[in-house]
């Protein structure tokens, strides 16, 4: 049991009453207001105002232009010679970086006339060619890949350097011929800036393969350029990055990537310089939406942009990159000059940046959201989950939730651990195998985890049945009484030992199971004194209670009961001992004077005076045993099963889903979708059929559309439905179009049902509607290989937390139905 004053109590109910539909309304409001977050969105402007000193671009003559279409042209002819090489096989998979200072017989043709080309174009510049092979932790195809790039350092004259800013670009060097642009723009763009009179600090050119998975290049430049301590060409600290990453000659609309895995984002102004100077040389540039950087950031879709690697190493940097070709491509000058200009103004900042927004998501390329907008998302679906947990009779022992997350860690183990291992083993051996090997695998590793939380699901069932004495069905949810201060005092000089959890535990399944001692162990660390209370009188709606007590401190008139009190007595000898506690032992010699005076006058107002003497007696006599305190009576037991588990569930998907909300927001909130409305249910309905029933459609809906049925059958029904529900969101936006509705508001709907409509139920995405089971088994693998070469944590995150959630909030309910319709043991 545990005390607590009359006043808290009120004021908690108050509370609860309050919150527990508030709740429901924010839960709702945060999950229908999704779509409408970009009405919240803010302009973008740069907060370092010494960035946007301007650099005048009249100097930017036609020599300038000239010099980049003859590269290009000298590029483009290398390029259709070189067609047709294939490289040889390594001999060895040992992994090597060899950085030269000249071009090596085996290197690339149209890398070695980069490394030509810069010699002639510069100075005051040093030229390394690198020949590398990368090892990953994987026995496939993607376990060694070799390559090349060329390295330029363009120095500052007038300066101390402290760092240096890194410009990248790409090329594919299999077919070279149609991606010249990037390599073009930058060899033109450092030309012209060592013309400069005055640079802040170095400027490093990387020129690497755009081919290559996982931007093998880039991070083999940084792993040499921060730990190898026999490279060259080192220059401080990478303050930014930029890359240029076009792969096209006829680019015909240019976009920002600027989304990195794991909820790696650049500094924003690192974005916004180059977004601003665009505007202002009237060069378009897009971004995408922010539902499509969401989700492209929570499925780590990016994992191959060159970008990436510099965010793993906290180098703000971002791809520019084409997003569609014509045959009327736009004219490169104008983003040389847009270069140009970004690159001086970056390298006129020669500290590391102190930014006011770390976290954001873009709505186009002149707005976006903020991480004060969205980071309030995931509390408001959760916060009814809590608010059951902190005002819920089943969360006032401890023993209830270490019980059930002792279950949950055991469950988790055994029914993750083997599939995981199976993954990642897989991944290490046929990482970059053909894409059927690969589904297979993931195929097999989803029936293996199918497989080991079906047999759990049957042995928590068994586990309950036999346990079934641990556990109480008629757990008291609001049970309280009032006790007077004297006998709390005389409880509390009572002498004992207080036992560890683990020993109350072990002598509670003893005694149930009937090999212990008849007496119950108290939870000492459940009490709880709060607001002590002088109660001048006890309230008449307690006065029966009082009685009831008072009667059954009646030692005199039966033994038995004296007996009993003393037995009660010793039952709490442990929960109500002191530190400082006087030397005694438990019996029935205790000195009860002030008991024995209360029974004769009980005795005599229950059976002798009138009853308003009665009541007066009564009340004098309560006055003299000290102010009143509420009691909540705990059981020994725990609750049902459905409870203990639903505790502990709620316990660790609030923990999980407000954590991941820090480390990667985009993951938490994918993951939040199709956890948040079964913990409602499972918090609001414990006892009915309606939550566990909804909690099941829910489930098989989001694996109808995420795994939906390999066989013909279930593939047209799936995409039958999608077309359905696509169809509808675009008649509701023809409807609102002929309706006299306007304004902001009706304008995000109808785009936010457009995006739906084309995105999510149509064919403009590979989310939904990749044909089969494809979307997951693609994706999950996907996973599965970042976390074995990259060492991303989003596999783990999604195995041992996610799955056993949705797992645990299943198990509960099909205890309660259990308990409810036919295993009356469980």
């Amino acid at each position: 049991m545990s005390l607590t004053s009359i006043r808290l109590v009120n004021l908690k109910r108050k509370i609860s009453k309050i919150a527990y539909p508030l709740g429901n309304i924010l839960f709702f409001v945060a999950l229908f207001g999704v779509p409408f977050l970009s009405l919240l969105k803010k302009e973008t402007s740069v907060d370092e105002h010494g960035y946007l000193n301007r650099y005048s671009i009249s100097e930017l003559i036609n020599d300038d232009f000239h010099h980049m279409n003859s590269v290009k042209a000298e590029l483009t002819e290398i390029c259709a010679l070189e067609q047709g090489q294939k490289r040889g096989q390594a001999l060895s998979k040992r992994r090597y970086s060899e950085w030269k200072t000249s071009a090596p017989q085996d290197f690339p043709t149209v890398l070695k006339k980069v490394g030509e080309l810069l010699n002639e174009a510069f100075e005051w510049s040093e030229i390394g060619y690198n020949s590398y092979g990368y090892a990953y932790d994987t026995n496939g195809p993607n376990g060694f890949i070799e390559g090349y790039s060329v390295l330029c350092r363009l120095k500052c004259l007038r300066c101390h350097a402290r760092g240096a800013t890194l410009l990248v670009a790409t090329v594919d060097t299999r077919d070279c011929s149609k991606d010249v642009t990037s390599v073009t723009l930058a060899i033109s763009a450092l030309k012209h800036l060592s013309t400069a009179e005055y640079l802040s600090q170095d400027i490093i050119l990387l020129v690497t393969e755009r081919q290559l998975p996982y931007a093998t290049g880039t991070r083999q430049f940084l792993d040499d350029y921060f730990t190898n301590r026999y490279f060259k060409f080192r220059s401080g600290t990478l303050h930014n990055a930029f890359v240029l990453d076009l792969g096209s000659n006829d680019c015909a609309k240019y976009t920002i990537s600027y989304e990195g895995t794991d909820g790696l984002l650049p500094n924003q102004d690192v974005v916004n310089i180059f977004v601003n100077i665009a505007a202002y040389e009237g060069f378009e540039v897009h971004t995408r939406s922010m539902w499509q950087s969401v989700f492209r950031m929570a499925f780590n879709i990016d994992r191959s942009r060159q970008h990436t690697p510099l965010l793993e190493r906290n180098i703000n940097g971002f791809s520019l990159i084409c997003s569609a070709v014509s045959k009327y491509p736009k004219s490169p000058d104008i983003l040389l000059k847009v270069l140009v200009l970004m690159l001086r103004n970056q390298n006129n900042l020669d500290t590391l940046l102190e930014r006011s927004y770390n976290f954001y998501f873009f709505t186009d390329a002149r707005n976006f959201i903020s991480i004060s907008v969205y980071a309030v998302i995931i509390p408001l679906l959760v916060l009814k989950s809590l608010v059951w947990l902190i005002f819920s009779p089943y969360t006032r022992k401890f023993t209830t939730a270490f019980f059930g997350l002792g279950v949950f860690a055991v469950n988790t183990i055994l029914g993750s651990l083997p599939s995981y291992i199976y993954l990642v083993s897989m991944v290490k051996k046929h990482s970059g195998d053909k894409t059927d090997v690969v589904l297979e695998t993931t195929r097999f590793a989803f029936r293996l985890l199918a497989v080991s939380y079906g047999v759990l699901v049957l042995v928590n069932l068994l586990f309950f049945k036999f346990f079934a004495l641990l556990f109480d069905y008629e757990y008291p949810e609001d049970d309280i009484c009032l006790i007077k201060q004297e006998i709390l005092e005389r409880m509390k000089t009572l002498k004992g030992t207080p036992k560890s959890p683990l020993a109350r535990l072990c002598s509670i399944v003893a005694n149930k199971m009937g090999c212990g001692s008849k007496s119950h162990e108290l939870d000492r660390d459940t009490i709880k004194y709060v607001n002590r209370m002088q109660a001048p009188s006890a309230p008449l709606s307690n006065m029966e209670k009082l009685q009831n007590l008072l009667r059954r401190l009646s030692l005199r008139r039966d033994p038995e009961r004296r007996a009993r009190w003393a037995n009660r007595l010793a039952l709490l000898k442990e929960k109500f001992t002191r530190r400082h506690s006087v030397a005694g032992s438990i019996s029935t010699d205790y000195n009860m004077d002030s008991i024995d005076r209360i029974t004769e006058v009980t005795s005599e107002v229950v059976y002798g005076a009138p009853e308003t003497d009665q009541l007066s007696l009564l009340e004098t006599e309560l006055k003299k045993l000290g102010p009143a305190w509420i009691v909540y009576l705990i059981p020994d037991n725990l609750p049902q099963p459905s409870i203990v588990l639903a505790v502990a569930t709620h316990v660790v998907a609030i923990t999980f889903l407000l954590g991941l909300s820090v480390l990667n927001w985009s993951l938490a909130f994918v993951l939040s979708l199709f956890t948040s409305l079964p913990l409602l249910l499972l918090s609001v309905k414990r006892n009915g059929v309606f939550g566990p029933l909804v909690t099941f459609l829910y489930t098989l809906v989001s694996l109808f559309l995420v795994y939906p049925p390999t066989c013909v059958s279930g593939s047209r029904a799936r995409d039958a439905v999608l077309a359905s529900l696509g169809t509808a969101c675009l008649a509701l936006v023809k409807f609102l179009d002929a309706s006299a509705f306007s304004g902001a508001l009706v304008g995000q709907v109808k785009e936010s049902l457009r995006f739906f409509a084309k995105h999510v139920f149509g064919n403009a995405t590979h989310w939904i509607n990749a044909s089969g089971d494809s979307f997951l088994l693609r994706k999950v693998y996907s996973f599965a290989e970042d976390h074995v070469l990259v060492k991303s944590p989003s596999l783990p995150f999604l195995w041992f937390f996610a799955i056993p959630i949705l797992f645990h909030i299943l198990l509960s309910n099909v205890l309660l139905l259990c308990r409810k319709f036919t295993c009356k043991g469980i």
